[in-house]
């Protein structure tokens, strides 16, 4: 595996959100409005009774605000480890934990691999699939604390080209 061009540069890189997470943050920001306009609908027509806005956002709404905020809990630190981290190339131990909900497939990975310094480190990334023994996989990791790591590249963030 060879290294990606744009993490090349020196580091502080530029990152943005990339089309994805874009998406995710208009529509986290267009749903939290929703609520508020809901929230002024009801103080307003607290005597009217009847449904209107509050019926049409309810309990879906409020679960999707849940699901895109715990999304969106993760570009700061996508943004830090682009910006600010090392790619190295590591291997899957082929230990891995299934997390979230039944319909989400995302598995916490355990995988090794070697510091700019030598020192052989084992830290846990997120993945779509369960992915077995001895894979290697690209990864971009913190050199102040090697155990912060991802999986290169990013879903929601992007270096800027």
């Amino acid at each position: 595996m060879t290294m990606p061009d744009e993490l090349r540069r020196s580091t502080p890189r530029p990152v943005s959100l990339n089309p994805i997470g874009k998406v995710a943050m208009l529509s986290f920001v267009l749903l939290v409005a929703s609520f508020i306009a809901e929230i002024a609908w009801v103080s307003a027509n607290s005597g009217a009774g009847g449904g209107g806005l509050p019926k049409a956002v309810g309990s879906a709404g409020v679960c999707l605000l849940i699901a895109l905020a715990m999304s969106l809990w993760k570009v700061p630190r996508q943004m830090h480890l682009l910006a600010c981290g090392r790619w190295t190339v590591a291997r899957t131990t082929g230990k891995f934990r299934r997390v979230g909900p039944t319909g989400l497939r995302r598995y916490r990975v355990k995988c090794e691999f070697t510091t700019l310094s030598g020192a052989r480190m084992e830290t846990t990334v997120e993945s779509r699939s369960a992915l077995p023994a001895g894979t290697e996989i690209s990864i971009v990791y913190d050199p102040d604390e090697p155990k912060k790591a991802m999986l290169y590249p990013a879903r929601l963030v992007g270096i800027e080209s």
